[in-house]
This record gives structure tokens, sequence and C-alpha cells, in this order.
């Protein structure tokens, strides 16, 4: 049977259909994301469709530069037939196909391509990643340890085209066969004469009667010429192959350099993953475990000394003797996991004054988390580790260029919008890549997988103890901070206090605490507050206790002060709160801490918040902090600037 002609086609809608159009783009709309939508999603599809997981994948991003650029006579054998649609949806560029057409090649070798059916239309437990790739939107059915999960991150191909529109070819590994398809989204119009379904295919289909199947191009001739105009090297090798033709300007070689460097470093140095990003011109560059350390001097300058320290823990981490991890804890089993000290810590508890004296030297400290997780479906409970790679900076490594951060790494990739309050104290890498614990991670990633939400649909449906689990993982380096840097328990007559605040003083106040009446004595009294013989001045706003912080209030009766700044800081033991306060404790405003204002402005500081005040009945709450510990907030009214 003669193969149909291949073109674009986009289908009539039906009467009885809703229009609406497509969203699933919209997560990957702004610009300066884009580049790193387009190397997380296509990287993480590769290294997900890696023939061994032990062998190395490669990914190549090649632009074609105006030197290779697609000739207006061939560009126009496979988009000529798009032209219509692109101009009734208004997005035909000026001399579309009178001129050079530019393009960016992604592909990527050591992967199986796209396997399965490729006339399926339904789903089913056997693995089809042709139907998936191809006849699904914002549905995924990728497995325990696959990176992605939402279905929605194939969005970004056609997003990252001036027309909105890429072609793809893939060689697969089951049978071999190459098959050529292409997918574009466009917002058409509706007009009383004319309409199309925004999402439409390149390739052919068996017969002329509407609505038929399209299906995948094979004509070897076909194919030989496209890969020949492309420049691709999929004639053998399995793998996919994609074209993005007239790619966007935020879209270049040192955005797709960058990229990598950010988002793949881990994968990269473990070995995982080598990249080639070519500009179509001179530039070659390659990124490997031998090379990255260099680029991310080069092409990420204001980060590239803070990465450069963040790549020496991951080199120090990777291969790493098992007997150098100090192994805490396991969690999970009988309850949802919690920083329980006592339970977690218990392993090593006998080891806290070694391992504190190894931090504060400036040692490098290696953890093993084993974590109890049940996912939905499954019938048993699995342990999985998490590890946290953990150095206390050194006080030249204070500066913006090299001070403190917590990485988080799941499956080689990192996942960077995940944020705690510690980072400028501390340099940590929190590495993930054991199921069933990254597969809860995934689930709780959205939809760009740059971040960890709690509540997360599918971390709810799929996973018991989801949430839990998740803040565990996200507070770990935190909790593992605090326990290397906290004296260790004294006895204390005051342990049950959850809360102690410290309330203004009037003009002139006395000595807040006395002396403890008898020194001699070694056990710790605890020293009465001493009264002024003179009556106080009342305060004009209250700090009140909530449950996990405070909140400020105006004094009814009392005109409200223009302006007051809070302090805050946990209780120690023997010297002022305040002046023994460090930002690994906590920031204000930062990390799981929170401030809400109304009627007021506010700028935070660490453990500072400068309150002005708009309204009478201004309302401020700070929430967030560590229940387990007492907090001691103080507070005094400042004149703003202009006033006596």
């Amino acid at each position: 049977m003669n193969e149909q002609a291949f073109c674009w086609r986009f289908r009539t809608p039906q009467n009885d259909e809703v229009l609406e159009d497509p969203k699933e783009a919209e997560f990957f709309k702004q610009d300066e994301d884009l580049p790193d939508a387009v190397v997380r999603e296509l990287v993480q599809n590769s290294l997900d469709a890696a023939i061994k997981a032990s062998e190395q994948v490669r990914v190549e991003f090649k632009f074609s530069g105006a030197r290779h650029a697609l000739s207006p006579t061939r560009a126009k054998r496979w988009l000529e037939s798009l032209k219509h649609y692109l101009k009734f949806a208004k997005r035909a560029p000026a001399d579309f196909l009178s001129k050079p057409v530019p393009f960016l090649a992604v592909e990527d070798f050591g992967t199986r391509g796209l396997g399965g059916n490729t006339k399926q239309r339904w789903d089913t437990d056997e693995k089809n990643d042709f139907y998936m790739f191809w006849r699904n939107v914002g549905r995924s059915a990728k497995k325990e340890g696959d990176r992605g999960r939402w279905g929605l991150g194939k969005a970004v191909n056609h997003e990252a085209s001036q027309i909105s529109s890429f072609f793809g070819i893939t060689r697969r590994k089951t049978d071999n066969a190459l098959l050529l398809m292409g997918r574009s989204v466009l917002p058409f119009p509706v007009t009383e004469r004319e309409a199309y379904d925004p999402r439409g295919w390149f390739g052919r289909t068996e017969n002329q009667e509407p609505g038929s199947l399209i299906i995948p191009v094979e004509k070897e001739e076909t194919l030989d010429e496209f890969c020949a105009d492309f420049h691709l090297d999929r004639k053998t090798s399995p793998g996919l192959s994609l074209v993005i033709p007239l790619p966007k300007e935020t879209l270049n070689h040192d955005t797709v350099v960058t990229a990598v460097v950010k988002n793949y470093f881990h994968a990269v140095l473990t070995g995982k993953l080598e990249v080639f990003v070519y500009d179509g011109e001179e530039a070659e560059t390659v990124i490997n475990a031998s090379t990255i350390d260099e680029i991310a001097q080069r092409f990420v300058p204001k980060e590239g000394p803070s990465l450069a320290r963040i790549f020496e823990l991951a080199k120090w981490g990777h291969g790493l003797p098992t007997d150098e991890y100090i192994e805490l804890g396991t969690v999970g089993q009988k309850k949802p996991p919690t920083w329980d000290e006592a339970e977690i810590f218990a392993p090593i508890k006998d080891d806290r004054s070694e391992l504190r004296e190894r931090f504060q030297s400036y040692e490098r400290l290696a953890f093993r988390l084993p974590i109890a997780v049940k996912r939905t479906q499954a019938e048993e409970i699995v342990i999985s580790i998490a590890y946290v790679y953990l150095e206390r900076l050194s006080g030249t490594d204070t500066s913006d260029e090299t001070r403190g951060r917590t990485v988080f790494v799941r499956e080689g990739m990192a996942v960077p919008m995940v944020r705690l309050s510690h980072e400028r104290t501390v340099r940590a890498l929190l590495v993930v890549d054991m199921q069933p614990l990254s597969a809860l991670l995934g689930d709780a990633e959205n939809p760009m997988h740059t971040d960890w939400v709690q509540r997360s649909e599918k971390l709810l449906e799929r996973n018991d103890n989801g949430p839990a689990t998740v803040s565990y993982v996200k507070n770990s380096v935190r909790e593992i901070t605090r326990w290397l840097t906290e004296a260790q328990d004294q006895k204390r007559e005051d342990l049950l206090m959850d809360l102690f605040y410290v309330e203004e003083l009037g003009p002139g106040g006395g000595e807040e605490e006395t002396r403890e009446k008898n020194p001699k004595k070694k056990r710790r009294q605890k020293r009465p507050v001493q009264h002024p013989k003179y009556p106080r001045a009342r305060t004009p706003y209250a700090i009140e206790p909530i449950p996990g912080g405070f909140e400020v209030t105006p004094v009814e009766g009392l005109s409200s002060p223009s302006r007051i700044v809070i302090r805050a800081a946990y209780d120690t033991r023997d010297s002022n709160p305040f002046d023994a306060y460090r930002p690994h404790d906590f920031i204000i405003g930062s990390g799981d801490l929170r401030v809400e204002a109304k009627g007021a402005d506010y700028v935070a500081e660490l453990n500072t918040l400068a309150i002005t005040v708009n309204k009478q009945d201004f309302r401020v709450t700070v929430t967030g902090f560590d229940s387990r510990r007492d907090l001691r907030v103080d507070g005094k009214k400042t004149p703003e600037s202009g006033e006596t």
C-alpha cells in the first residue's frame, strides 16, 4: 500500500464540542524561564529513557545558526502545509519561508526511543512511550524511577518555537523502526466560516476520511531527507531527536549551557550525563565531569564560586565509602516521620561531642537518613535513603559569592525553589536517588519540577504520610545543623515554658533581673524579675504569643506608634539570647517563617522586623518558629525619619 502524503493537519471541531484554548504551556510562558524549562524537561526525559541506568546518557543541543539554517526551498517541504494555519492564528513571522529558517535540534544517545504501538488510542498496563508522548496532554504514565509526573512538560517543545511547532524523529530500541511526527499548538480564532482544534499534527493518514488518526511517517527516503536537512545523527542510533524550528531568542548556546550547569550538575558530576551544546558557528561546549567546573566559572559568573563549592561537596560525596556515613534512626515505620530528636539521633547520641567538634572544625560530614515509605498501591513499606552532605562555613566564606546554600537533588536533577532559612551558615547537598522515596518527592513537585508542594494532589493520592515525609526531607539539613550546633542538654527548671516574651519598659526602667542570691550553689536558680519602684509607662502595642509564633497589635486606648522594631531569638541557658542568635536558627520572612501584616508595612532582616504602622487597628503576625524551643521577643518604638 502506498503511503499517503505527509502534511500538517488540524481537526475541525464538531458542533457539540466546547471550544477551549490550550493551557498546558502556561507554566512556561515567562521567557526568562524558558531555557531552564526546556533543558530540565528534555534532559529529564532522556535520563528516564536510558537503556541502562548504569550507563551514561549523552544529550546534544545543536543550534543551526545562520550557517546551517534551512533554505526556503527545503523548509517548504516540511512547513509549507503549516503556513495557512499560522496565518489564521496570526503566528506567521514576516517573510516566513522566503528566507532561511533557523532551528534547534536536540538529540539523545544511550536511550531507548519511543517504543509502543503507534496506533494505540487507549491506556494499557503495557508501557507505550509513543502513545503517551504524542497522544496525551496533562496525562503521564511515568512509573517509579521516572523523573516527570505531570504529562505537561512536552509543552516546552512547541513553546520554545516562535511558530509553536516541533518535529520528533525516533529510532526505537525495540524494533529498530525509524518514525517521524510533528506537533503544533496554535491559539486559533473562531469564525463563522473557519474553526480548528488548537492542537495539530504533522504526519500521514491511512485514508482521507475526516477524523482519521495521524500516524508517523515511515518512508525511508523521506526520513533520509529529514535527517539530512536538519543535520541529525539519528539514522542508526536508538533514541529521540527533536527539531524546533525558529527557536525563541532567549534560547541560545549560552542560556542552554547555563541551564545545564545549574540544573544537572549532579548528574554530570556522577557520570550519568554528558551534554554537548553547539552554537552553529564556532562554539562547541562539552559539559562533563572534567569540564563543568571551568564552564560554571565562565557561564555562571555570579554563582560560579558558590556553585564550585557545591560541586566540591558533590564530588566528595560521590563514591564515599559506606562506613564514612553517619546513620540516623529510621523514621516513618509506625507513625508519620517527624523530627523527634530522641528517636532520630539515638544511634549517634554518644558521638555527639565528637561530631560537634568535627563540624566546628569545618570537617565535612555525610549522613544517611533511612525513611520508611508506603506507596498507596503497594503492599509493603520500603526503606529508602536520603543523603545529606554538610559543611560549616568558615569566616571567609560569608560573601555573596561564597555564602552557604542548600541544594536539593532528586535523581540527578536540582530542585531549585526548595528554600530554607539556614543557608548563610552551612553549605549542604541533599540527594535522593532511591525508590520509592524519589517517586514520592516526584509526586510533590510542581509541573516545572522546581519545588516540592506538600499538598500536591498526586502526593496525597499516591502515598501514605506524603506531606509529613516531604516536610521531614526538606527540614533535614536544618535539624541536623541545629543538633550539631546546640549546646548539649542541661537541667532546666523552666524547660516546660513554651514561649517567654520581654515587654518593653517605660522610660527609666531598672535592671531586668537580679543576681542569684547564692552564687556558690552549682544548681542554676530561676532569677525573679525585680519590678521598678515607680510605675512603668504603658506600651502602646502588645506582643502576644500565638501557636508557632507571635502577634503584634495596638493597645486599646493608646495611640499607635509610627514605627516598631521587633527582635526575636531562641532562648539560651547562660547568655543573652539576642547576642547568641545565629542565622541558622531562623530568618524572619524566609523559609518556613511567614509574616502577615494588616494596616502596616514591614522590612525583615535576619531576626529583626521593622514595622511601619499605617492604621490604628494594625496587626502583624509571625509564624513558623520551632515550637520545641523557647522564643524570646522584645520590641521598641522608634521615630521615623523626620520625627523627633
